[in-house]
């Protein structure tokens, strides 16, 4: 009896323990360039990493404002990412921003 008491106030202080902790997953509404870019910057040495955002007290902060208010609405399409490199080089180059030399699209 005092066994079966036991085990369920463990389980129970284990449950409270892991659903009172702040969860750092990504939000599922987002963006495939920002999950690819997550898993990227996960490869990088310690030595690249900023120290600052790996204060959990920081992470919780930016994920707060990170969600979505109302009237938004997750993006599921970026126009930018149907822009081809070599027309954004283009219009670069024409400006004057950057060298002809300086890309390898021309």
């Amino acid at each position: 009896m005092f066994l079966k008491q036991f085990v369920l106030l463990l389980f129970c202080a284990l449950i409270t323990k892991i659903s009172s902790r702040p969860h750092y997953m990504l939000s599922p509404y987002a963006h495939r360039a920002v999950l690819e870019n997550d898993a990227l910057e996960e490869t990088f040495p310690d030595h690249f990493r900023n120290p600052f955002m790996k204060t959990p007290r920081v992470r919780v902060a930016l994920s707060r404002f990170s969600r979505l208010h109302h009237g938004e609405t997750p993006v599921k399409n970026r126009i930018a990412d149907a822009v081809p490199r070599k027309e954004i080089y283009k219009l670069l180059t024409h400006a004057g921003l950057v060298k002809r030399n300086d890309f390898p699209y021309a």
